[in-house]
This record gives C-alpha cells, structure tokens and sequence, in this order.
C-alpha cells in the first residue's frame, strides 16, 4: 500500500503526458514529418538524452551525498556563469 502522498509524483507524470505529449503526436508531429528540410540526426538525438540522463544522475548523488541547498547554489553559480559566456559569444 502507497504512503500517503506517493500517488502525486504519478498523477504528475500523468498530467504531463496527456498535457505534453498527445498536443505533440497531433499537432507537432505531423508539421515535422512534413517538413523535408528538417533533419533530425538520431546519434545528437541520443547523445542528448544521454547527457540529461548523466545529469539526473549527477544531480541525484550530489543530493544523496550533501544536501538540496549546495544543488541550489550550484545552480544559481551555474545561471551566472551561463549569463556570462552568453555575453561574451554573443557579444
């Protein structure tokens, strides 16, 4: 039996499939495949959701072995320094 509260991260999921994904198979989709200029190279396409799946990962041990707030000040240190070198290449 669930705990309590364990059945949001589900519904949660569930929203962002009916919310996300079925406007995308109907409305997106079809305006892709029908583009014959659009070229989606699947090896970029895997090297991408590799990257995003080292980075749960990364995001998950630094959690496990600090805590929340040192993610939080990751990420605003990462926010600067993305700020700052999208100044200086798109200076």
């Amino acid at each position: 039996m669930p705990e309590p509260g364990e059945e949001v991260p589900l519904l949660h999921h569930l929203c962002l499939s009916r919310h996300a994904v079925v406007p995308f198979v109907f409305k997106e989709l079809p305006v892709m495949l029908a583009d014959e200029s659009l070229v989606i190279k699947p090896g970029l396409v895997v090297a991408s959701a590799l990257a995003a799946f080292a980075l749960n990962v990364s995001v998950f041990l630094l959690i496990g072995k600090t805590s929340a707030l040192t993610m939080n000040i990751a990420g605003v240190v990462k926010d600067w320094m993305l700020i700052f070198l999208s100044v200086l290449m798109f200076k």
